[in-house]
């Protein structure tokens, strides 16, 4: 019973925390003028992947895999308080809103990762399932948590998609975004 409700927990912290991460990752696709090409940039010359968010991050996933996190539900309860704690943060932490029609396309974008992050956590916790119900609360946690950590790869797979089906002519702010 206590092991169920620690993934229940750990995966709605890891969410909560995905939640308030895209809010950071649609922003800075924004600010990058939806590129792709010029976020991966960025992220990789401002040193953004190895920030502390990113390093709790990555300490969460690999302390889930652990025996000691398979065997006792309150190393699970207790990452799961970190992870919320960290989403809480990231949430109230103000940022730069541009407005208009790119913080429109940035909100589009973060709910597209979000469904994207949600459909593969679902996939795997029915394929735990097969297994049992415990199987299946330890799959979709442990995933929920591999989301959070590839939350940039997940902003630009969105991205990637609204510039498929968003129509239209290039524009000279954003070439990427014509038809393909």
């Amino acid at each position: 019973m206590m092991t169920t409700i620690a993934h229940i927990s750990l995966l709605a912290a890891a969410l909560l925390d995905l939640c308030a991460m895209m809010r950071h990752e649609t922003a800075s696709l924004q600010h990058n003028n939806f590129s792709n090409k010029r976020f991966y940039a960025w992220i990789r010359e401002s040193g953004d992947l190895t920030a502390p968010k990113r390093l709790l991050v990555l300490a969460v996933l690999i302390a889930c895999c652990t025996t000691m996190a398979r065997t006792s539900w309150m190393v699970i309860i207790l990452l799961a308080t970190v992870l919320a704690i960290q989403g809480i943060m990231l949430a109230f932490k103000r940022g730069k809103d541009e407005g208009g029609k790119t913080a429109r396309r940035s909100w589009i974008i973060g709910c597209v990762a979000l469904v994207i992050s949600l459909l593969v956590t679902c996939l795997a916790a029915y394929l735990g399932s097969l297994s049992n119900e415990a199987d299946a609360l330890q799959a979709g946690s442990i995933t929920a948590v591999i989301m959070l950590a590839i939350s940039p790869l997940l902003a630009m797979l969105a991205n990637s998609l609204m510039g498929r089906y968003r129509g239209g002519s290039p524009t000279p702010e954003n070439p990427e975004n014509g038809n393909p």
